[in-house]
Parts: structure tokens; sequence; C-alpha cells
């Protein structure tokens, strides 16, 4: 089976627990979804998935012991797109909306509200990273963008896996 026909396979939508330069990307050069709906909903169950993924991978950061702003700015640096600042804000605000108050301490709840109010990001509900997309000027840089910073994210995670 070609590449670009992987996007039709929904058993290959995402290559799950391992962030590595060979997962398919639903947006990737050579790809058309030009009229195909099975494309669109494939892409639907990519993005969905890759929430849960990014809210993850916060955790596993927080859990080590990152700080959002220190993370905003390894993983703007890292990921070398512009996009990078707005859709890590993101994933931090989405991670942060799922956390007690309990779990929130005073140095991670001082910088998240900063963080809200600096960039006024509002939308944590399931699909924020498809609306992410559609805000972005380009779908392909958007894309490019997205893989950037997972790939950092997951260096990351697991540093000997680069």
């Amino acid at each position: 089976m070609a590449d670009h026909e992987r996007i039709n396979d929904i058993s290959h939508p995402f290559n799950g627990d391992r962030f590595n330069g060979e997962r398919f990307w639903p947006l990737d050069d050579g790809v058309s979804m030009e009229g195909c709906p099975d494309c669109d909903l494939a892409i639907a169950h990519f993005l969905r998935g890759l929430e849960l993924d990014l809210r993850l991978i916060s955790l596993d950061l927080w859990t080590a012991g990152w700080a959002p702003a220190e993370l905003l700015a390894e993983v703007r640096q890292a990921a070398g797109c512009a996009e990078a600042s707005t859709l890590m804000a993101q994933v931090l605000l989405v991670d942060d909306s799922y956390r007690s108050e309990q779990a929130r301490s005073s140095a991670w709840r001082d910088e998240i509200d900063a963080l809200r109010s600096r960039t006024g990001i509002s939308d944590v509900a399931p699909g924020w990273l498809t609306g992410w997309m559609v805000e972005q000027s380009s779908a392909r840089q958007a894309s490019a963008c997205l893989k950037a910073v997972v790939t950092v994210l997951g260096d990351l995670v697991d540093p000997t896996a680069a």
C-alpha cells in the first residue's frame, strides 16, 4: 500500500506509543483529501487521539518537574516554528483543565493563569486541536509544526528515544 493510501486505513491513523519520525501524518506531502469523506473522518480520529496523547505527555512532563514557562520556551526553540508557542500554550491549558485544585501547586497555578491571561485561550473542550489547525494560515505548515512539537515533546519525555 502506498503511503498516500494509508489515510483510508483506520488501522494506521496513529502509531500509538512511540514518537518517531516514521509515524504517518495525515497532512504530509502527497496526501490529498479533496472530496474524501473517509479521509476527513480518519483525520478527525487522528487529531482526537493526538489531543489525548498531548495531554498525557504534558502530564508526564509536569510530573517530571517541567514548569509551564520553561516548557513553552524549550518547545518554541526546539520545534523551530512560530505556531509552536500557541500550540504548546493550548496543550498546557487543556492539560490544566483536567487537574484538580489540589494537584495544582501555587507556582503552576500562577504560571497557567498568566498564560491564560496573556493568550486569551479559552477553548479546552475536545476538538480543540482541530480548531487550532483551522485557525492557522496554512494547513501544511500547521501539520509540520504539530509534527515538530510532538517530536520535541516525545524527546523530552524519553530523551533516550531520540
